[in-house]
């Protein structure tokens, strides 16, 4: 093993504007798990948000679609942007998506050699159409991406956009919740769970679901359980402050312990296999945040640590860290 950057680490990059930042923000922070703070790093090639996928191995991670991510000579919402582990650097690859989707939540889930999602709004599809079912398929070694139309992901029926996905990095992961886009279910929230298995590229239904419908919930994982933190309410309104937990062994949600800091969507998460960390948010109003949340995944306690606290706010990013960590 060559690896000469850090296991004890995660990533927050790109933001929607928030106070202090008035434009699409280029930031990436890195917040240390071991002592609990926060540093600001080389920046993304352009400011960027809301994202289509955020996925990664040990040493790289790639950020696929979202407002603001362009392939050099194409279209915005088509670009990948390729973030090096090692040498905390982020470059834009010159072949991107062949779709333009964006507006996802911490979707992406991957092995050691593909990432997957699904859902998301393709802005070349015309209003209401282009909410997706598709699943996309990126194979690392190749830095490429396909579709996968034999696992398409519909969600009681409708395709969703605004989703967020669990898994572990071996055999399986979980796309989750998210808001419908077809005319016949205009933004209908959603809490339907689908299974993707890596060694067969497919999708199956799971009796299990969220516990109410949720979309642009924070999302972290280690090897045996994920966690949603959060997200919005639709079509009710306002915001969850709660966590649900979904055991991998047994495809089931059950209750997380604790709550998160107020009732917030936009947030990302990452983490260890010791500790969930959950960056930014909006609440509503002129509540963007900064703070950064600590999950114990063995006691299942919340606190806020202000030693890792961004230095301006952001939201509707992204989050990675080495798949080894979780």
């Amino acid at each position: 093993d060559d690896w000469q950057g850090t296991y004890d680490a995660g990533y927050f990059l790109g933001s929607q504007p928030a106070p202090g930042a008035p434009a699409h923000q280029s930031v990436v922070y890195k917040t240390n798990f071991a002592y609990d703070t926060t540093s600001t790093m080389p920046a993304l090639p352009n400011g960027m948000s809301n994202f289509a996928a955020v996925f990664n191995t040990n040493t790289v991670g790639y950020l696929s679609g979202g407002t603001q991510n362009k392939t050099p000579g194409g279209d915005d919402r088509d670009g990948i942007v390729k973030y090096d582990l090692v040498t905390e650097t982020a470059s834009q690859l010159g072949t991107g998506s062949t779709r333009r989707i964006a507006s996802n939540n911490d979707m992406g889930i991957a092995n050691s050699l593909a990432g997957y999602s699904g859902g998301g709004h393709d802005e070349a599809i015309p209003w209401p159409y282009g909410t997706q079912s598709i699943s996309r398929k990126f194979t690392f070694s190749t830095e490429s991406e396909i579709m996968l139309p034999g696992a398409a992901w519909t969600s009681s029926p409708s395709p969703v956009s605004r989703a967020g996905s669990v898994g572990n990095s071996t055999t399986h992961g979980y796309f989750a919740g998210g808001i419908t886009g077809a005319p016949s279910q205009p933004n209908d929230g959603k809490s339907d769970i689908v299974k993707f298995t890596y060694s067969t590229d497919s999708i199956s239904t799971i009796p299990a679901n969220l516990r109410a419908s949720a979309s642009n919930f924070a999302t972290s994982s280690d090897a045996t359980n994920g966690y949603f933190y959060g997200g919005d309410a639709t079509p009710s309104g306002g915001r969850h402050n709660y966590i649900d937990k979904l055991i991998f062994s047994t495809d089931t949600r059950t209750y997380g312990n604790n709550n998160i800091v107020g009732s917030t969507s936009y947030m990302n998460g990452t983490g260890n296999s010791s500790n969930a960390f959950i960056g930014g948010g909006y609440a509503g109003g002129s509540s963007y945040y900064s703070y950064v949340q600590k999950y114990n995944l063995s006691t299942e306690t919340m606190v806020t640590i202000p030693s890792a606290a961004f230095p301006l706010p952001k939201y509707a990013g992204g989050a990675m860290s080495p798949l080894s960590t979780g």
